[in-house]
């Protein structure tokens, strides 16, 4: 009976965890991981630090625009993006490397890999985006300071909002849509090129078609979603939504892009 025990065992598929564990540790093995996250960093507080340098008075001064604290969030789509094309290497290198096919060797169920994967994606992203963004907010409040201004107030719950939920909800956001998208393509760049499109063209599209078009469409894309959660977005915009429509819209995204990849993964050999 106890050698039946043990044989039970040694068959039982891996936990989740110890799937977790093992994207993780594949995660960090590729020498490229600690350089994109850091080449995330300073590409958005450095570009951040330029405005505040270059930028003048005018730049670093208080809220202005259609959006919140512009200034602290200059560069945020750039560190978005760089994360997202780390993630989207994340799962599009085991298609190229044709490791995938030892990964589902070892975990069988495919949802508990993707899963695995989209944990780990979520979580890094938004520790990471919220260490930027506190680092952003330090480089505007030092440029404040140099320039004679008034110092943004950290404990206002607009800024707090903002400072806790852009920069990291963006990247846990975008990052999980391209490492979803990777999936669907099997390779990273198209993943990122078909987010970036998503973002973008309809934007564009806007001037071309019409205000009804402009005031209801842009402010249904994940960027633009992301802003509204956060505060940046100011009622009345084009690209405002209240909180809750924001994170519907938000979490309807992901579910979408979640089913059809998972779907994918189910039914596509490996």
């Amino acid at each position: 009976m106890i050698a039946t025990a043990l044989n039970v065992h040694a068959d039982a598929p891996p936990r989740i965890t110890a799937t977790i564990r093992s994207e993780w540790t594949k995660l960090w093995a590729v020498p490229s991981t600690p350089v994109l996250i850091v080449i995330t960093g300073v590409l958005t507080m450095g570009f951040t630090a330029l405005i505040t340098v270059f930028g003048g008075d005018a730049a670093i001064a208080a809220p202005h625009g259609e959006s919140q604290y512009q200034t602290i969030f200059y560069g945020s789509a750039l560190g978005v993006f760089a994360y997202a094309f780390l993630t989207a290497g994340f799962m599009g290198s085991v298609y190229r490397s044709g490791m995938i096919a030892y990964t589902l060797t070892a975990t069988s169920s495919r949802t508990k890999v993707l899963l695995s994967k989209l944990i780990i994606v979520a979580v890094l992203g938004y520790a990471a985006g919220l260490m930027i963004s506190l680092g952003n907010l330090a480089v505007t409040q030092g440029g404040l300071t140099a320039a004679g201004l008034p110092l943004l107030d950290p404990m206002a719950p607009s800024l707090v909002r903002a400072i806790v939920v852009f920069t990291g909800a963006g990247m846990m956001v975008q990052g999980l849509l391209a490492c979803m998208l990777a999936v669907l393509f099997r390779n990273a760049t198209a993943a990122v090129i078909s987010l970036v499109l998503v973002n973008t063209l309809p934007v564009v599209a806007a001037q071309f078609l019409g205000e009804s078009y402009a005031m209801s469409i842009p402010r249904l894309l994940p960027g633009s979603l992301l802003e509204s959660l956060a505060g940046l977005s100011v009622p009345g915009s084009a690209g405002y939504l209240p909180w809750g429509w924001a994170m519907i819209g938000l979490i309807t995204w992901l579910s979408a892009i979640f089913s059809v990849s998972l779907i994918v993964m189910r039914k596509r050999d490996a």
